[in-house]
């Protein structure tokens, strides 16, 4: 086992052990608001769920949100974990650059040994880890707030610009021999566009605003649950809750000024073009 390798391996067991010796959050002494679709996973679960539950999909990433307030010791111990989740990210990217072949073995292995979160859960089908989840850190406020308004965002997307040639080629990688396709190649050579927008829709995020006592404000995207260290328990922050599922309509409204078209010019990429 090389250095990157060895190194790489340790960050996560030190990283599973971290995770694992937190004690019970949600015992008398803290204080919490966890929304009610929530509830049937436990907050030192939710800060656990790091591998995927049979087949997942790599590209989706289970979200959670809610309010903690500690004592100072577990918000060493948190940031202690944030640390480490970064110091595994960064072994992982040296290793994946220097030697693919080296990062898939460690994770083949990672994923094959007995893991005391995977025992934790107590669920047989936990199989491969989710590098998303493992990375993102937990958020830590500077000091307890006043008020928590949770909300969802729902217009977040992508955009990447792409030559007339770029999306030439996209389309005849998808068989130009497709009637579909065809029609769509002739309307890109139809246009005198020497650039075109290929738009990304982005699954729905949840936005957390947050006021301090000194009316300071903080806004910041959701996946766990937010701590703070709670200096005064007689007065836990207000919470605006926030609906089971995000509305269909879009929370901003689209600019007059946009330089890009609302329709479609090709489905099959949701390639769109820029207005002159």
């Amino acid at each position: 086992m090389n250095k990157l390798t060895a190194q790489c391996f340790e960050h996560f067991e030190k990283l599973e052990h971290a995770l694992n010796a937190l004690s019970n959050i949600q015992n008398s002494t803290n204080q919490f608001y966890i929304p009610e679709s929530l509830q049937h996973t436990s907050i030192n679960n939710q800060l656990n769920d790091i591998y995927y539950q049979s087949e997942g999909d790599g590209r989706l990433s289970k979200s959670y949100w809610g309010l903690v307030g500690v004592d100072s010791k577990t918000i060493l111990k948190l940031e202690t974990i944030n640390t480490l989740k970064k110091a595994f990210q960064t072994s992982v990217i040296a290793l994946k650059t220097s030697n693919e072949n080296d990062w898939m073995n460690i994770y083949q292995n990672i994923n094959s040994r007995p893991s005391i979160i995977k025992q934790s859960f107590n669920l047989a089908d936990l199989s491969r880890l989710h590098l998303k989840q493992t990375y993102r850190q937990i958020p830590i406020l500077r000091a307890q707030p006043s008020k928590v308004s949770f909300s969802w965002y729902s217009s977040g997307r992508s955009i990447k610009r792409l030559t007339k040639q770029q999306v030439l080629e996209k389309l005849l990688n998808l068989g130009e021999d497709k009637i579909h396709i065809q029609m769509q190649i002739n309307n890109l050579l139809s246009v005198d566009d020497s650039h075109f927008a290929q738009i990304q829709t982005q699954a729905p995020l949840i936005r957390t605003n947050i006021l301090f006592p000194d009316q300071q404000t903080q806004a910041i995207n959701t996946s766990l649950p937010i701590f703070f260290d709670l200096s005064d328990p007689d007065h836990f922050p207000y919470v605006s809750e926030l609906p089971e599922t995000p509305s269909l309509k879009r929370t901003r409204k689209v600019r007059s000024d946009s330089k890009i078209q609302t329709d479609i010019f090709l489905q099959s990429l949701r390639i769109h073009r820029y207005n002159v």
